[in-house]
């Protein structure tokens, strides 16, 4: 039979940290994440469980939108966010990382902000041990 295990290297580990930079905040602060996929398993059980309250409603609407938005910055702080550098507050001082003070942060940021870290702690091309290049690969 033949050997696969070439294949692990595209596994995404559910603690595997990499650094989201935010380069419109002065300072550039960098939050360290973790994936929001399956392989997070505390986040991955917690967005079902709220999955399911979604499903209920059916209804998507701006305000639905919103609210899901609210909820995941409650999520990533609890699960995505596991520290960072360069975070200030709004006199310039460094802050700490806190769960607490994460999902301050994160509820300050305006929301485009906040989905471009929902779409990158997503990609799971971010987070496996060696990424593909789709537009190298499509040239051959």
């Amino acid at each position: 039979m033949a050997n696969f295990s070439h294949l692990k290297k595209l596994e995404v580990s559910g603690n595997k940290t990499v650094d989201f930079t935010i380069f419109q905040i002065e300072g550039e602060p960098s939050l360290h994440v973790v994936a929001a996929s399956e392989s997070n398993r505390g986040y991955f059980n917690e967005l079902l469980r709220k999955g399911g309250k979604r499903q209920a409603k059916k209804k998507v609407d701006a305000a639905t939108v919103k609210s899901n938005r609210e909820e995941d910055r409650v999520l990533y702080a609890k699960h995505i966010v596991k520290g960072w550098s360069g975070v200030n507050d709004d006199k310039g001082k460094p802050v700490e990382f806190t769960e607490s003070d994460c999902l301050g942060f994160l509820s300050s940021l305006p929301d485009w902000l906040f989905d471009e870290l929902r779409t990158f702690a997503s990609d799971i091309q971010n987070f496996i041990e060696a990424p593909i290049d789709v537009e190298e690969k499509a040239k051959n």
